[in-house]
C-alpha cells in the first residue's frame, strides 16, 4: 500500500508544482482543483504521522456499521489512532487516508516556497473510487464535535480521473461517503 500512496503523492506533487508555477504565488492555492490540495495534504500528514496502515476487515466493518461517535466528541482534540492513517477497506484494493490537521493554522508544504495553510483545524481525506481520485476536507471549526458533523460527510465535488477533472456520480458519491464514515469510526474509536 505504501508504494501505491508514494506513487500517487509523487504524481500529485508534480501536478501541484506545475499549476503553482503557472499561477500567481499569492493565489495559486485558491485556483487549483480542491481535490489536489486535500489529497496532497492527506498524504503529507500520513507521511508525517509515520505512514500507519490499518486494515478494516469485513467483520470489523459489519461490527462497526451501526456505531456512531459520541455526539460531544471534540474532533480537533479527541484521541485518535494517529493523526493520519491509511485504512485498507474490506475490499483489499480499496483504501482511504484520513488525516487530522490540528491545531490551526496547519501549513502544508508541496516543495520549498510552494505551500498553503489550513487556517482552521480540519479533517482531510483522500481515496480512489475506481480510477478516480476523490478528496475533501471538513472544517473542525464549523463542525467542532461529532454531533455537529453531517452524517453523510462527503460532498459532491470535483474529482480527478484518468480522463481529467469531472464530478462524481451518485453511486460514486455514496461509495465515498461510506468510506469516509467507516474510516471516521475507526479513526476515533481506534478499532
Amino acid at each position: 500500500m505504501s508504494e501505491t500512496l508514494h506513487t500517487l503523492a509523487t504524481r500529485l506533487q508534480a501536478q501541484l508544482l506545475e499549476k503553482a508555477a503557472a499561477l500567481p504565488a499569492e493565489t495559486w492555492a485558491r485556483q487549483v482543483p480542491r481535490v489536489l490540495l486535500d489529497s496532497w495534504a492527506s498524504l503529507v500528514r500520513w507521511h508525517e504521522a509515520g505512514e500507519q496502515v490499518a486494515r478494516i476487515s469485513a467483520s470489523m466493518a459489519d461490527e462497526t456499521g451501526d456505531m456512531v461517535l459520541a455526539s460531544g466528541l471534540r474532533l480537533a482534540s479527541a484521541r485518535v489512532r494517529a493523526e493520519a492513517v491509511c485504512y485498507i477497506l474490506p475490499e483489499e484494493s480499496e483504501w482511504i487516508v484520513l488525516a487530522r490537521h490540528a491545531p490551526a493554522p496547519c501549513e502544508v508544504v508541496v516543495k520549498d516556497a510552494v505551500r498553503w495553510a489550513y487556517r482552521q483545524p480540519v479533517l482531510t481525506y483522500c481515496t480512489m473510487i475506481g480510477d478516480t481520485l476523490a478528496a475533501g476536507f471538513y472544517s473542525l471549526e464549523d463542525y467542532p464535535t461529532s454531533g455537529d458533523l453531517p452524517l453523510l460527510m462527503a460532498r459532491r465535488g470535483s474529482v480527478i480521473g484518468r480522463k481529467g477533472e469531472r464530478v462524481l456520480g451518485e453511486a460514486e458519491t455514496m461509495e465515498e461517503e461510506a468510506r469516509v464514515s467507516l474510516a471516521l469510526i475507526h479513526h476515533y474509536l481506534g478499532r
